[in-house]
């Protein structure tokens, strides 16, 4: 593939009388198959389309046969020669849609397609999921005590995002991993100040109770099994 095919294309990207290719030409171009490409012929295919005056090329790794190094480098290869935007467009084949996509990203493509579920031809493409994994409800929750201890000095310690950014909240979770800290955290929060005793009678509870229930234990679970610890001392201390 070579001189000729791309004669022809520049012909026809210059046929100002054809509408329908002059609004094709202003936006976005394919270039398919890219992983069985020759370099050279899509570096001069880049420059030909952004002369025609296109503004994105689209790098369709159509069979899905790259590696993340060789989609990289096919990026950088082309960005040396042309300053076109490009955008990632890979498959899922050998498993490597997503990888391949963030590689081309971070060599220097500006724009990448994804899809819902990874909808797509054979294999499918990047799902949108791996790339907005913080809508889930749990991104944001922590059980195990060394975590939560770890938060409560400092949310940075296991919080690499800033849960108000998506609408969301850092949040504790009673269950049979929790530790000390977190038990501390909702009863002082509730008005009580526990001795280390009770806590740590409190935490042999709310252990128990997350794995007869299989889940979580609310606060006023909580609260009430401190309630029944403490009757068992014969003193309700409550912090006013």
């Amino acid at each position: 593939m070579g001189g000729e095919e791309l004669s022809t294309m520049k012909e026809l990207l210059w046929r100002d009388t054809d509408a329908m290719l002059i609004s094709w030409n202003r936006g976005s171009i394919s270039a398919e198959d890219v992983g069985r490409a020759e370099i050279s012929f899509l570096q001069e295919y880049a420059g030909i389309v952004a002369e025609a005056g296109a503004d994105r090329l689209r790098l369709s790794d159509t069979i899905g046969i790259l590696d993340f190094n060789k989609y990289a480098d096919l990026v950088q290869q082309i960005k040396s020669v042309s300053e076109i935007d490009l955008q990632c467009h890979t498959h899922n084949d050998f498993g490597l849609a997503v990888a391949n996509t963030i590689a081309g990203v971070m060599a220097g493509a500006r724009y990448f397609h994804v899809t819902v579920n990874g909808l797509g031809e054979r294999a499918g493409m990047p799902d949108i999921i791996h790339w907005t994994p913080a809508i889930g409800d749990n991104v944001f929750a922590h059980e195990s005590g060394i975590h939560v201890n770890g938060m409560l000095r400092d949310k940075d310690t296991f919080e690499a995002l800033d849960p108000w950014e998506f609408g969301k909240q850092t949040r504790y979770v009673l269950g049979k991993h929790s530790g000390k800290a977190t038990i501390n955290y909702y009863l002082v929060n509730e008005g009580y100040k526990p001795t280390e005793d009770e806590s740590r009678k409190c935490l042999e509870r709310v252990r128990q109770l997350s794995i007869d229930n299989l889940g979580e234990v609310s606060v006023e679970e909580l609260v009430k099994i401190y309630l029944e610890v403490r009757r068992t001392s014969g003193d309700l201390l409550k912090v006013k």
